[in-house]
């Protein structure tokens, strides 16, 4: 029986060919019920559109990311404005049953007057920065194969050829091992698309994915900065080609004239053209075939290896980049840093995503003020997160954190910290990204007003649960239990039901020594008072029995004069027959097992002590000019500000007052001045209905805000 194809392998000017005996036989069909599937992990590859599209599916054999092998990075056909990421699944769900990590992507398409490059070729960039920085923890190897199919191969070849070209990587500052892949496979795609526009007068798809024909001097530069065939060089990656030699879409030359480019350029490629074979259909439409054919061609192409680029490597990680060499800053500085080599692997709660390539900053405050840090600058190389906590850990509770409030790509906290703390200040990539960045440390500013519960009679009903308050800035009023504990702030709790009620500050990290007391009213005597609970630290507990409708005062202070932000914790302990029965969106309630159908019961155990979700971080909650702290966006009637957001001081509420443009003193003229200077400069700033351009509407919008006024 005649051989079904011919393989060519071309090795400098050298064409060898092969002839290959029954090599579908040497892998047999898999059954690939048994690969893990993650779907729709988000990715960030900026002026990618929709908004959210960019997003990714990985598949793992079965157990989990495989160790030690390649990461292929699949992108899917559709003539450059259709498609999905799911088309390919059939192909990398066997990739994966063979023992590949392999990731599929969605990218940016095209639409009538929106051609898609250069955005497509940044979105695939994009990735190969991702399975680079966020990837690798989750065991992805940093080794790339960058895998393409018809107009997916287009663009991924042209992604992974175009190393270092500064107008296709739209993040300029690389990862990692930068943007290089180990090997490409390249299935029926075009890649010389000058000779395609001359040659086909143009074909639809490339005028779809480039905005117009050849000829028009607008769009004809495009055909050569998309084509693959322009950044073939000594560096380019080995490549493997496949196509059909009755294409009926994509002529077979496009594969034949990639290979004798790469082939002049000394890079070893292995030109696959199958007999027979169309575009998509009969075995070039075989999932099985296909990855058998790529399972081969990997290991031939990562054997013959081309020389690397060079230059992409950071090389050393910062000084840094770990928190226990956090650098020092004080007040009023400035300082470049970079995150270029960073090897953190935690997140914090406000990034997008992850952010897990850290470096730390260290203050310690001659005075209790407020303190801004932001990393503002004006082009600035990567979506920055920014945080601070009292700690080398970002397992603890975080004392501020952010995104973007300093305006795109960049993140400003403003936080009242205590006199003769450490805080620790860690700057991330979002969505692990990494480059260059500028961090600046603001002056002292006066410091938070009295929380509002700072005298009994203004206690803040409160109910079970975690809540989060502060003793900073609070007056003296009487002492509980500890030494000079006079600070304090006040909560009542309205008892739901009889039974044991347990009132603890566990988690309170930054006030770490708290006090906790039970009064019987605010001229009343003391009923209970806790300084450091058993094996707890400093933190405090008390166990105390309640009537249902009893209202319980609660006092809470800083021992030795301390003060800080803590957190107060209630739960009713479980009786006879109780136990803690924990919710799927993580509530967890007392109940009697009969009572805890839809969750998991775990007898006698109290809500603390059962495996339940943490409560959701709190923010501030926008409706209008009114601020309110919530748990997360559902819990919001307005505009959730995020995470770890808090409400200003009245006459400038920085995270509502939306006419106070530039969060500066209230509000005033010179919001007005900024809001106009932003609208006719054509700064995202002056958007202010959030419709996606700078209109009329906005200043109409903004207007009405800023008469209305801020209280």
């Amino acid at each position: 029986m005649s051989n079904p194809f011919i393989q060519r392998v071309s090795i400098g000017r050298a064409p060898v060919r092969v002839w290959l005996c029954a090599l579908a036989a040497a892998f047999a069909a898999s059954d690939a019920s048994g690969v893990q599937i993650t779907r729709d992990i988000p990715y960030t590859s900026p002026g990618s559109w929709p908004v959210g599209y960019t997003r990714l599916d990985l598949y793992t054999p079965d157990g989990g990311s495989a160790p030690g092998v390649v990461t292929i990075l699949d992108i899917h056909a559709g003539s450059y404005s259709g498609g999905d990421k799911r088309d390919d699944g059939p192909v990398c769900s066997r990739l994966a049953d063979r023992g590949f990590n392999v990731i599929s992507i969605n990218y940016s398409l095209a639409g009538v007057g929106q051609p898609s490059f250069p955005q497509a070729i940044r979105d695939v960039k994009a990735a190969i920065r991702w399975v680079r920085t966020e990837g690798q923890t989750l065991g992805l190897s940093p080794q790339i194969v960058v895998m393409g199919t018809s107009a997916g191969s287009t663009i991924g070849v042209a992604a992974a050829y175009s190393v270092g070209v500064p107008e296709l990587e739209l993040l300029p500052a690389p990862p990692d091992g930068g943007y290089e892949a180990e090997a490409v496979i390249a299935i029926y795609g075009r890649y010389d698309l000058v000779w395609d526009g001359l040659a086909h007068g143009s074909p639809g798809p490339l005028r779809v994915y480039l905005g117009g024909p050849i000829s028009d001097p607008i769009y004809g530069p495009s055909y050569t900065g998309a084509a693959a065939i322009s950044y073939v060089g000594s560096c380019t990656p080995p490549t493997y080609l496949l196509h059909g030699d009755i294409d009926w879409l994509v002529p077979y030359q496009h594969s034949v004239r990639l290979a004798g480019a790469l082939s002049d350029a000394g890079v070893f490629n292995i030109l696959h053209l199958v007999p027979g074979g169309n575009h998509g259909t009969g075995i070039l439409g075989d999932p099985d075939y296909i990855a058998n054919q790529v399972t081969t061609a990997i290991a031939q192409l990562l054997a013959n290896p081309s020389p690397p680029c060079g230059g992409t490597n950071p090389g050393s990680p910062p000084v840094n980049d770990l928190c226990v060499n956090a650098i020092d800053v004080a007040p009023g500085q400035s300082l470049a840093g970079t995150t270029l080599g960073a090897s953190g692997t935690q997140t914090t709660l406000c990034a997008s995503g992850t952010d897990t390539r850290d470096v730390w900053y260290r203050i310690v405050p001659a005075l209790t003020r407020q303190y801004t840090f932001d990393t503002i600058v004006p082009s600035p190389a990567f979506a920055s997160t920014l945080s601070i906590y009292e700690g080398c850990s970002t397992d603890i509770s975080t004392f501020a954190c952010d995104r973007d409030s300093g305006g795109p790509w960049c993140a400003r906290v403003r936080a009242t910290l205590a006199a003769g703390r450490a805080y620790y200040v860690r700057v991330a990539g979002n969505n692990g990204s990494a480059g260059p960045f500028q961090f600046n440390v603001g002056q002292p500013e006066p410091a938070s007003s009295p929380p509002e519960n700072d005298s009994c009679v203004g206690a803040i009903a409160v109910g079970l649960g975690s809540h989060f308050g502060t003793t900073l800035g609070a007056g003296q009023t009487i002492e509980g239990c500890g030494i000079n504990d006079h600070d304090d702030v006040w909560y009542t709790f309205t008892v739901p039901l009889d039974g044991v009620f347990r009132f603890d500050t566990f988690g309170s990290t930054v006030l770490g020594d708290t006090t906790l007391a039970i009064r019987a009213g605010c001229e009343g005597p003391l009923v209970v008072c806790n300084d450091d609970a058993p094996n707890a630290a400093l933190n405090s507990l008390i166990d105390h029995p309640c009537m249902v409708g009893e209202e319980v005062l609660i006092r809470i202070a800083g021992n030795n004069g301390t003060s800080g932000p803590f957190r107060l914790n209630i739960e009713r302990l479980p009786g006879a027959n109780e136990g803690a029965c924990c919710l799927a969106a993580g509530e967890c309630d007392i109940r009697a097992a009969l009572d805890c159908t839809a969750g998991v019961w775990r007898d006698g155990q109290p809500c603390s002590a059962a495996p339940c979700l943490p409560p959701p971080p709190l923010g501030a909650c926008c409706a209008g000019a009114l601020c309110s702290v919530v748990s997360d966006a559902a819990s919001c009637a307005g505009s959730f500000a995020g995470p770890g957001a808090v409400c200003g001081e009245p006459g400038n509420p920085i995270a509502c007052c939306r006419a106070n443009i530039n969060q500066v003193g209230g509000l005033t003229v010179q919001d007005l001045f900024d809001f106009l200077s932003a609208y006719f400069g054509g700064n995202p700033l002056a958007d202010f209905n959030a419709s996606g351009a700078n209109t009329v509407q906005d200043v109409f919008d903004f207007l009405g805000a800023y008469f209305q006024g801020c209280s």
